[in-house]
């Protein structure tokens, strides 16, 4: 991870000031793009340019980056960490499609509305306030950033440690058989299609929307695509992208609480349970 990928202290204490000023002054060797907004017309953006950004004949052609592989979760597992504190979170992570989906991100903006997000969902509905098994709790069905990165399912619980066995497979059950309201689902779909309504991309986001929009391999503006779709969408259909990607996946769990009030055998029986340091997780 680059988070905890980072440079040692006896690494930093030596690198020499002159080492970081060379890599300032040579940032303009690297590939890169200039994005200008504003009122001036772009032969006066190109003359500005010309005079002020000097370029090196010798530019690097390239600008590896190194890669940090998204981990596949192909069985459930356990990881926990001791910190004390009253409550117990819990966040299940499961990775789905290894690349980016439009048509996934479409059927996951009218999911998330519905089931995971906000206080009408049937997350919180269900767990907080008909069982009061957490005192926080949602859903999430996310869409990468990258072409090649993965779609991700996540759910979080805030919860008593004494509550934590119910809380989760409470969770897990109503992730795996997702309960079906007509009326919900068609408040979810009217609130995803007016934000898209209210939205206004302006000035520099307009860039800043397309960039994003091509890091995802697509050069057009995906909202046409979702308000299009969630116009004419079924509970039918939500339905069968709950049972194609939501519906019986493996999970990473991941609990932070007080170790003297888990009831670990509860979790060996979730999956294989790791327990981490601190140390491991912020590299320091």
């Amino acid at each position: 991870s680059p988070f905890t990928d980072i440079l040692s202290k006896e690494t930093l204490l030596n690198i020499q000031a002159q080492t970081l000023v060379d890599k300032i002054k040579n940032l303009s060797t690297l590939p890169h793009r200039i994005f200008y907004y504003g009122n001036k017309k772009i032969n006066s953006v190109v003359k500005i340019l010309e005079k002020e950004h000097k370029l090196i004949e010798k530019r690097k052609s390239d600008c590896s980056l190194k890669e940090y592989p998204e981990l596949e979760i192909t069985e459930n597992n356990v990881l926990f960490v001791h910190f004390p504190m009253v409550q117990t979170e819990v966040l299940m992570l499961s990775k789905g499609t290894a690349h980016y989906s439009l048509d996934e991100n479409i059927m996951s903006s009218l999911y998330n509305n519905y089931f995971g997000s906000g206080l009408s969902s049937i997350v919180f509905q269900e767990i907080r306030e008909a069982r009061a098994l957490a005192y926080a709790a949602n859903a999430f069905y996310s869409s990468p950033t990258k072409v090649n990165r993965a779609h991700y399912l996540q759910a979080y619980l805030g919860t008593q440690s004494d509550k934590l066995q119910e809380a989760i497979t409470a969770l897990t059950d109503i992730i795996n058989n997702m309960p079906i309201s007509e009326n919900q689902i068609e408040h979810a779909r009217i609130s995803v299609l007016k934000t898209i309504e209210s939205e206004r991309i302006t000035k520099a986001n307009i860039y800043w929307t397309f960039r994003n929009s091509l890091d995802r391999g697509i050069d057009f503006d995906m909202r046409k695509n979702i308000y299009q779709s969630i116009s004419a969408i079924s509970s039918a259909e939500l339905k069968a992208f709950q049972e194609k990607h939501i519906k019986n996946r493996h999970f990473t769990y991941l609990i932070l609480g007080d170790k003297s009030k888990i009831d670990f055998n509860y979790l060996n029986s979730i999956g294989n349970v790791q327990e981490l340091s601190l140390e491991e997780i912020f590299g320091y």
